[in-house]
């Protein structure tokens, strides 16, 4: 069952262009995978550089949207 923070996380992410990354959760996971990218030396190009960090700008937004503020007294798991 999605959840109202999903639903939220979810418009967040359509409004600011994400088709593909649509939960906290995809957000989360992505970063690392590039973070590990980078220390392994980027074999893309710069497009694919540029787009693969906006993962990070968009965390950003995520963890300073007032929409999402409200459920910070909830306790979310990023990890199910």
């Amino acid at each position: 069952m999605t959840n109202s923070f999903d639903v939220t996380v979810a418009r967040i992410a359509e409004d600011n262009g994400w088709s593909r990354l649509r939960r906290a959760r995809d957000f989360v996971d992505a970063w690392p995978s590039y973070v590990d990218q980078c220390s392994r030396g980027y074999d893309m190009n710069i497009y694919e550089y540029e787009n693969d960090l906006s993962v990070r700008g968009m965390i950003d937004q995520l963890l300073n949207n007032e929409d999402l503020a409200r459920f910070q007294s909830s306790p979310i798991s990023v990890t199910e």
